[in-house]
Parts: structure tokens; sequence; C-alpha cells
């Protein structure tokens, strides 16, 4: 299980969350401390995603190795 730190940009608390819960189009997410909610989104899933609508037919080495990487840390 990957997992990532969000910091709630109200009352600074910082929430591990599951990797894959957060989509590659973002989500808006709420803190428990202070009901701030804002949207969230992992900038290296945005990244992959304007990649694959770059090269539809073709993966990039790079993105390979990215992709292949994230795999094995699961």
């Amino acid at each position: 299980m990957k997992c990532i730190h969000i910091t709630c940009p109200n009352c600074k608390k910082i929430f591990e969350v599951e990797y894959d819960l957060i989509p590659v189009e973002g989500r808006d997410v709420q803190c428990s401390s202070c009901d701030t909610i804002w949207f969230y989104e992992i900038e290296e899933k945005k990244k992959i995603s304007d990649i694959l609508k770059k090269y539809p037919s073709e993966l990039p080495k790079d993105l390979e190795d990215l992709i292949s990487d994230a795999e094995t840390a699961k």
C-alpha cells in the first residue's frame, strides 16, 4: 500500500492517504480537523495522464520506467 501525505491548507494538519484513493483527475478532500474542503491532485498522476494524451499509441521509454517503478512500489 503506497501512501502520500496531504496537508490541510487551512490548519496545516497532515494526513496519510492511500495513493490509489486520489484519481488521475484529482478530487475534493476534507480536513477532519477543521472541515476545510479543497481540491487535491497528485502531480505525477496528472503528468502521466497528460503524456498518455499526447502519445496515445505508444509510451515514451521514461514513462514506461516510471509506470514500472510505481507498480513495483505497491
